[in-house]
């Protein structure tokens, strides 16, 4: 097992030869192995399981290999004497949700995230409903390459409980947080046959929409690519347009990332996702006269200055982190911060759900729809307006960026205030910046920026490619 690819997000792999029986095995062991001596589970002894059971929640995407690892995972975890509740299809920000205020002791999230449907993973959830620390993960490493783990102990074998009416427990939640709309908005949502499939159409009837459906049966298979990028939302876009839609709704499989089409059939950009969402989250605190308990929006180094200049319309200020969910919760955290989130769609808000979450975008998105009385289209339009480049490069030229390369980027952009917390990021007097980090799932570096003009652009980011070229 390669445990590089072992982090705060989970492990994902390929199937068949970087995920297989033996490697699910493993990641479970080592993940219940922490839980099982610590006061979680009653005490500091392995023994004491027998006396206090751990009970711990498991949902999964809608990948049909989430069936038989769900399988393996639920025998993994009985046999060492652990209580479990089968969720079935569930969304990441749900199981997040669910094991906190349900009181479990730890979850299991069984999804692979926008990878390819060839792909699947786990993610691991403590009982505070927040994907575990780094701290955590680096036990879970050292116990796998000790072999160090608690054996299994069948003569205290678990028990298995299926749960139904956890989707609906969540949904209801979303829908209690949020205003019923006054107006029946027409609303079509793409969750690419998966966790969306199950949650979307009465979580949005609850809200007062109007509901259509496409790529919408949980067939274990995917119509179309995972990842929701405008390209992959050809057929929303269509549809949108065709049935005369108010707006249309894209998810990726696991359900925390959320895209948008406008009423023209029109993909939005994706980093305008977050920045309308703080538009709502901070139009509505203003209106409540509770603005000033805000805190700042926390954002992390890739995402786009549009949502932090959506925040100065308002007086908030901009924190932000390493990129990565995780870190954007713990900054937040650190801050006091009431919204965050990620420019690839990820909304953080806090009150309702201390996570990415497609699902409270959504409600966000249409409850400024209705107090602006603005189409999606003219919302975009009002947006302040970047030029952003994203790419990447090979990871042979990312190991020497790690040696040697740092210095030359800095002499190379000395002219911009630095931030090394997450790569290198240069931030310009013109508002344009640059960032050139590892990425931490792929063997790639990606070099990501924005400016007002496509000439700035494009000048930041080919003399950063030529500076680690060889």
């Amino acid at each position: 097992m390669n445990l590089d690819r072992l982090t705060i997000s989970g492990f994902r792999g390929l199937l068949g030869t970087e995920l297989t029986d033996e490697t699910v095995v493993l990641l479970v062991k080592a993940f219940i192995d922490p839980l099982l001596v610590s006061p979680l589970a009653g005490g500091e002894s392995h023994n004491k399981k027998q006396t206090n059971k751990l009970h711990i929640l498991i949902g999964r995407d809608g990948r049909e290999s989430g069936i038989h690892i769900e399988e393996i995972i639920v025998k993994t975890l009985v046999e060492n004497g652990i209580n479990v509740t089968v969720g079935g299809i569930l969304t990441t920000p749900s199981v997040l949700y669910l094991t906190k205020t349900l009181t479990f002791d730890a979850g299991i999230i069984i999804t692979a995230s926008h990878n390819p449907i060839e792909y699947n993973g786990l993610k691991f959830v403590n009982n505070d409903g927040f994907f575990v620390s780094h701290e955590f993960i680096q036990k879970m490493k050292d116990g796998i390459n000790l072999g160090d783990m608690v054996p299994n102990n069948e003569s205290v074998m678990g028990e298995i409980i299926y749960d139904s009416t956890l989707a609906k427990r969540y949904t209801d939640h979303i829908i209690s947080s949020f205003s019923k709309l006054k107006t029946k908005m027409r609303v079509i949502v793409d969750p690419v046959n998966s966790s969306g499939s199950i949650m979307s159409p009465e979580f949005l009837r609850g809200l007062g929409c109007e509901v259509i459906m496409i790529n919408d049966e949980p067939i274990g298979i995917f119509a179309r690519q995972a990842e929701p990028n405008p390209q992959a939302l050809l057929e929303l876009g269509r549809a949108t347009l065709g049935y005369a839609m108010d707006i249309g709704f894209g998810l990726d499989p696991d359900g925390d990332r959320l895209a948008l089409v406008d009423e023209n059939g029109i993909p939005v950009f994706e980093e305008y996702t977050l920045a309308l969402c703080a538009k709502a989250v901070y139009e509505k605190l203003k209106k409540e006269n509770v603005l000033s308990s805000a805190g700042p929006l926390v954002i992390n180094l890739s995402s786009s200055n549009t949502s932090s200049d959506v925040a100065k319309e308002y007086g908030i200020e901009t924190k932000r982190s390493k990129v990565g969910e995780a870190n954007v919760v713990e900054k937040m955290i650190e801050n006091n911060s009431m919204f965050g989130g990620e420019g690839s769609g990820g909304v953080i808000f806090r009150p309702v759900n201390f996570c990415r979450d497609s699902f409270v975008g959504m409600a966000l998105i249409l409850n400024l729809m209705e107090e602006t009385g603005k189409k999606l289209s003219v919302l975009v339009d009002e947006l302040p307006k970047y030029i952003m480049a994203k790419t990447k490069i090979s990871q042979v030229i990312g190991d020497r960026l790690q040696v040697t390369e740092n210095q030359k980027l800095k002499d190379l952009f000395k002219n911009g205030d630095l931030d090394d917390s997450d790569g290198l990021r240069f931030d310009f007097s013109d508002s344009s910046w640059i960032q050139i980090r590892a990425s931490n799932t792929e063997p790639i570096v990606r070099i990501y920026g924005e400016a007002k003009t496509q000439e700035r652009i494009d000048e930041l980011v080919n003399l950063a490619k030529k500076t680690l070229s060889y």
